[in-house]
C-alpha cells in the first residue's frame, strides 16, 4: 500500500473516534448542566430549611420554659392546696402551707 493512502485510512479513523469523543463530550456537557440545576435546587431547599430551623426553640429554650411552666404550677398547687385547707377548718395547716411558700 502506498504512504498516502495508509495515511488517509489512520486520518479517517482518527476522524471516527473524534466524532464518537465529541458525541461523549457533549453528553458530558449535558450530564454536569443537569447536575448543576439540581445542585442549586438542593442548595434553594437547604436554604429554605435553615430558616425554618432558626425559628424553632433550642433544648434549652425548651427545658427553661418547661422549668419556669412546673415552677408556676406548683406556685398555683400549693395556693390551691392552702385555699382547700382554710375552707376545711385548717388554718394552722394553711398557714404552714404559706410558710413553706414563702407568704
Amino acid at each position: 500500500m502506498d504512504a498516502n493512502v495508509l495515511m488517509e485510512v489512520r486520518v479517517t479513523a482518527l476522524e471516527t473516534e473524534m466524532k464518537f469523543v465529541r458525541r461523549d463530550l457533549d453528553e458530558v456537557r449535558t450530564d454536569v448542566r443537569t447536575i448543576q440545576e439540581r445542585i442549586s435546587s438542593i442548595d434553594v431547599t437547604l436554604g429554605a430549611i435553615s430558616e425554618k430551623l432558626d425559628r424553632f426553640p433550642t433544648k434549652l429554650q425548651l427545658t427553661l420554659w418547661a422549668c419556669a411552666g412546673l415552677a408556676a404550677l406548683l406556685g398555683v398547687s400549693t395556693s390551691m392546696f392552702a385555699l382547700v385547707l382554710r375552707l376545711l377548718g385548717h388554718n394552722d395547716a394553711a398557714a404552714v402551707v404559706d410558710a413553706v411558700g414563702g407568704r
